[in-house]
């Protein structure tokens, strides 16, 4: 395209100047993330498995291959006063709503 940008040289480089934490620190960030961590990464992997399934039931359910007439759904209640719904199926779970 013909952009051009200015290179930094290594001498450059050398002159910065580099903070590193204590090993406690990095310890301490880790135990706080590496949950948040985790979860994002199954999470990651749920969403994965839900679009595969979405992948292949919609065709299937657009085409009729499917018949969903007698499935029966779980009752959805939503609490005006509380901000939650809960879904029948699972008793007493709730979801707030933002």
């Amino acid at each position: 395209t013909g952009a051009t940008f200015m290179e930094i040289s290594k001498s450059t480089f050398k002159k910065i100047k580099i903070v590193f934490p204590e090993e406690k620190l990095l310890e301490r960030y880790h135990k706080i993330t590496s949950g948040i961590h985790n979860e994002s990464l199954y999470l990651t992997q749920q969403n994965q498995y839900l679009k595969e399934a979405r992948d292949l039931l919609l065709p299937r359910l657009m085409s009729g291959m499917i018949d969903v007439d007698e499935v029966k759904m779980p009752e959805m209640r939503y609490d005006m006063r509380e901000g939650d719904v809960s879904i029948a199926a699972e008793g007493d779970v709730g979801y707030e709503l933002s």
